[in-house]
């Protein structure tokens, strides 16, 4: 029986979806690795021949505040933007989890939901890069200030990078909020069929009721995925740093374990890359259910639907 649930519940039964739909989140998320490979390489390659080319020309200063700060901010928001693009699928295999269906059929389910998640990310892109961009252009230019104000002298380097670190904080929150509004646009543009805007919108408003609670479990469930994700790399440095500094570098043994643990390292940000990588779409599709069964009452709905079929 579906029904809704606190807090406690909702981180609950996010874990309780991945842990039985797990080889099917993976093996998505292997898929979506490949392409993000690629893609990443291809942006990168864009970036060094756009300032190259700006460079060049001459028609903007490419150590300039501004220059920086839209690169930086593109780098930044395009990166969200693609993870929110590719948890389409995580979200879809949570709704067939969640409500116990049988087979959904992901590749059909997920192109047909390409073209409405790509217009809701024109629209997240629209409200993000201009906040990204003033924040890390202020940043920049705060702290030129305060280094030609003299407070990068030694007397006054701790207080220099407090005042910057406070700053970022700040603007920082703001990001995440602006984040968490948005979050659940794209389970909205999946379920809902919404464009644009108006799936910021609804999105907003399934959340304007219990926002800041809302908020805090989307920390939680991030850090959990942060501990999933990089807990295991830990270990891995861990290694690193024994071989590295307690190890003889002259020795045949030293290079064989040195060589072996960067291959480990490389194997287990893979494999926790992918693992953590469906947590987010879950999580956003759990709260999605969760909230229109409490705003809504999806679920008398759905026993409706299921006593008349």
């Amino acid at each position: 029986m579906i029904k809704m649930m606190n807090t406690a519940e909702v981180l609950d039964c996010a874990v309780d979806v991945y842990k039985r739909s797990f080889w099917k989140q993976i093996a998505f998320s292997a898929v979506i690795s490949v392409i993000s490979f690629f893609g990443a390489g291809f942006l990168a390659i864009l970036v060094v021949v756009g300032v190259a080319v700006v460079a060049t020309v001459g028609v903007i200063n490419p150590d300039g505040a501004g220059f920086v700060a839209v690169v930086f901010a593109g780098v930044v928001v395009f990166t969200l933007l693609w993870q929110w693009l590719i948890s389409i699928g995580h979200i879809i295999m949570a709704k067939s989890t969640f409500f116990g269906e049988g087979r959904s059929f992901l590749v059909e389910n997920f192109v047909k939901a390409i073209p409405r998640v790509v217009s809701v990310l024109v629209a997240q892109a629209l409200v993000l890069l201009p906040y990204v961009i003033v924040c890390f252009y202020v940043v920049w230019e705060m702290a030129l200030f305060l280094d030609r104000a003299g407070f990068y002298a030694a007397s006054s380097v701790v207080l220099f990078g407090v005042l910057i670190f406070v700053v970022a904080l700040i603007f920082l929150f703001g990001f995440f909020v602006l984040v968490h509004m948005m979050g659940l646009a794209v389970a909205v543009s999946v379920f809902e069929k919404r464009l644009f805007f108006g799936a910021i919108g609804r999105a907003l408003q399934l959340i304007s009721g219990r926002f800041w609670l809302i908020f805090a479990a989307r920390v939680v469930w991030g850090l959990i995925t942060f501990v999933v994700g990089y807990s295991v790399m830990a270990i891995v440095f861990f290694a690193i740093f024994v071989v590295t500094y307690l190890g003889d570098s002259s020795s045949v043994v030293f290079v064989v374990a040195s060589g072996l643990i960067t291959v480990l390292m490389y194997l287990m940000l893979m494999v926790t890359s992918l693992v953590a990588m469906p947590m987010e779409g879950i999580f956003n599709a759990i709260i999605y259910f969760n909230q229109r069964i409490k705003n809504e009452g999806l679920d008398i709905e759905l026993e409706l639907e299921r006593l008349k079929s």
